[in-house]
């Protein structure tokens, strides 16, 4: 990894001091928000529709990390949107560059699987959409993690629907990597992170561990604006994106 210590903890202050009053870490909380992706679940169960539905389905991502929760007509919301517009706001490409690298690096040891071995590889959620050079989170990872190789993904030359569970939108390049890191930038359903994750392990990787800047929230949802309403304490950048704990 590229950050030192020292390098840390000045991205750790600057996260504090710009966005800690308005960023929300993602919490998993028995009956209130879904054990696999922390958002919002069905009445009488402890997962979300979405997770429910892909529920067993084979090569889903063994470990799934947020970053913060984001959702539409707030603060969150607009960095989420404004990082890749076609004319990016630099304090939001700022903003969702500080939460990436500092996810992927202070937080890089709570990636290791059971036996302890940890990413050998990184990849990112290609857009369906056509959209013109890198899309902006490969970009920003390739700061991080430019000692590793990037395992490239991009979408099939013939797609299904755009929704889904559907790992055949996606083509992966071959690759050795056993261990893949894969990133994106928001999860709202959870469709297209999933197919990749199985699209990697279809290719041959072992262990596929995510990391999703934004946790996509939908406030129209009376459930939702529950959650939302009781996200009153102030972003910690050292809560683990994988358990909802400090590490």
């Amino acid at each position: 990894m590229v950050a030192t210590s020292d390098s840390l903890v000045t991205l750790r202050r600057w996260l504090i001091t710009t966005g800690s009053a308005y960023l929300r870490n993602v919490q998993w909380i028995p009956g209130t928000t879904c054990r696999v992706c922390g958002g919002v679940p069905g009445v009488g169960y402890g997962i979300c529709p979405k997770c429910y539905q892909r529920e067993g389905s084979p090569g889903l991502a063994d470990k799934l990390g947020f970053i913060t929760y984001a959702w539409p007509q707030h603060q969150t919301g607009h960095v989420m949107y404004g990082y890749k517009a076609p004319v990016p706001a630099p304090a939001n490409r700022q903003m969702v560059a500080t939460l990436l690298t500092y996810g992927v690096v202070a937080h890089w040891p709570c990636m290791a699987g059971p036996t302890g071995g940890l990413p050998d590889a990184w990849a990112t959620v290609p857009s369906l959409k056509a959209r013109p050079g890198l899309h902006p989170i490969t970009e920003i990872a390739r700061v991080p993690l430019h000692a590793f190789p990037q395992v490239p993904v991009s979408p099939s030359p013939v797609l299904g629907s755009h929704r889904g569970f559907l790992p055949e939108n996606f083509t992966v390049a071959p690759t050795s990597a056993k261990h893949v890191l894969l990133l994106d930038d928001t999860w709202a359903s959870g469709g297209h992170v999933q197919s990749v994750a199985a699209a990697l392990r279809g290719a041959g990787v072992e262990r596929v561990t995510t990391l999703l800047v934004a946790r996509w929230l939908d406030p129209t949802w009376a459930d939702t604006q529950k959650i939302i309403s009781g996200l009153k304490t102030d972003f910690d950048p050292d809560v683990c994106p994988f358990t909802g704990i400090p590490c």
